[in-house]
C-alpha cells in the first residue's frame, strides 16, 4: 500500500481472473507437491539401493531395503488421509501404486539379490579353493561338488538376470506412470493462460 500510495497506483480489492488462476495454480501445485514428496522419498531411497546392488554391498542393500520399507509404509498411512483434489484421485491412486511397488521390491527383490550375492561369493571361493590345488591333488568328491555349483550358479545367474529384468522393467513402468499421471495431473487442474 505504502509502495502503492507514493508512485501513484491504484489497488483495488477485488480479485482478477489471473489473481483466481494464481490461487488454484497455488492449490494445485501444493497438492501435487505433497504427494511428490512421498514419491521422492521412496524413488531417491530406490537409487540408493540400486548403488548399493551394483556396489555388491550387502549391509548397505539390507540397510536400503528396510529404509525403503519403512518409508513406503510411512507414504502409505500418509497417502489414506489425504483426499481427492476437485474428485481427480489420479495422483493418489499413482502414488500408492508406486508405494506398494517400492516395498515389495524391498521385500521380495532385495533378498532375491542378497541370495545371489552370498551364493556367488560361496561360488567363487570354492573356486579359488579348487583351482589353487593341482589336479592331482583335487579329490573326485571336490571335483563333483565343485560341477555341481558351476551347474547351481549357472541356474542362479539365470534367474537373477530374469529378476533384475523383470524388476528393472517394473521399476521403470512405476517411475514413467507416476510422472505421467502426475504431467496429466497439472495440465488439468491449473488453469491455461
Amino acid at each position: 500500500n505504502a509502495f502503492a500510495l507514493k508512485h501513484n497506483i491504484t489497488i483495488t480489492d477485488s480479485e482478477s481472473e489471473l489473481n483466481k488462476k494464481f490461487k488454484i495454480s497455488n492449490e494445485v501445485f501444493d497438492y501435487h507437491t505433497v504427494l511428490y514428496l512421498l514419491f521422492f522419498k521412496v524413488n531417491f531411497t530406490d537409487m540408493t539401493l540400486a548403488k548399493s546392488i551394483e556396489a555388491k554391498d550387502m549391509v548397505a542393500i539390507q540397510q536400503n531395503a528396510n529404509t525403503l520399507i519403512q518409508y513406503a509404509d510411512e507414504g502409505l498411512e500418509k497417502i489414506k488421509k489425504i483426499s481427492s483434489y476437485n474428485n481427480d484421485s489420479s495422483l493418489i491412486a499413482a502414488t500408492k501404486k508406486a508405494l506398494e511397488y517400492y516395498k515389495k521390491e524391498a521385500e521380495v527383490y532385495a533378498p532375491k539379490v542378497t541370495a545371489f550375492l552370498m551364493f556367488n561369493d560361496k561360488f567363487e571361493n570354492a573356486k579359488k579353493t579348487i583351482e589353487s590345488k593341482s589336479q592331482k591333488d583335487r579329490t573326485n568328491e571336490e571335483i563333483n561338488n565343485f560341477n555341481e555349483m558351476v551347474k547351481q550358479i549357472n541356474k542362479e545367474i539365470g534367474n537373477y538376470n530374469t529378476s533384475s529384468n523383470s524388476n528393472f522393467q517394473e521399476n521403470t513402468t512405476t517411475v514413467n506412470n507416476w510422472n505421467s499421471v502426475a504431467d496429466n495431473f497439472i495440465s488439468k487442474h491449473v488453469p491455461a493462460d
